[in-house]
């Protein structure tokens, strides 16, 4: 799919958002490898492509310019293929990539910090570990045969 590019002046517009965002996609990659690629945060990608941010700093105005313009593309397609877990977060709601590029991006805030990083993942590990509990308990309720009869 050929995607209709637009000069890229520094200033992110309605439509230079939705390039942004579908270029991205078209290409498999996730916010945090885009992010990777161009040397920015997750987050940063995010605010371009909703909105949150107007404008970028000169220095990124030739870098998303060849990006909108496809002269990346071989060489991220490669990217998007490399991690098969990152490729696989694509197919995962927004909602749960959003989470999951949180948890990475703070475990990597954490480095040189290993108690840090260790209690980060035993918060994960307990709150999922509850999460399933309480489902798994609201699924054997819900089987129990009804005592009315």
């Amino acid at each position: 799919m050929q995607i209709q590019t637009i000069a890229f002046s520094g200033h992110f517009t309605p439509e230079i958002q939705r390039q942004l965002r579908d270029k991205r996609k078209s290409l498999g990659l996730s916010l945090l490898q885009l992010a990777q690629f161009l040397r920015v945060s997750w987050a940063t990608i995010r605010k371009w492509e909703r909105g949150a941010s107007r404008s970028c700093t000169v220095r990124f105005i030739p870098l998303i310019d060849a990006f909108l313009r496809g002269e990346y593309d071989s060489h991220l397609r490669d990217l998007a293929g490399a991690d098969p877990l990152l490729q696989s977060m694509t197919h995962t709601s927004p909602a749960v990539q959003d989470c999951l590029v949180k948890i990475a991006s703070t475990h990597d805030l954490c480095e040189g910090k290993p108690a840090l990083q260790r209690a980060l993942l035993e918060e994960i590990h307990s709150h999922t570990r509850e999460a399933i509990r309480q489902f798994l308990q609201e699924r054997a309720i819900s089987a129990r045969p009804s005592s009315r009869q």
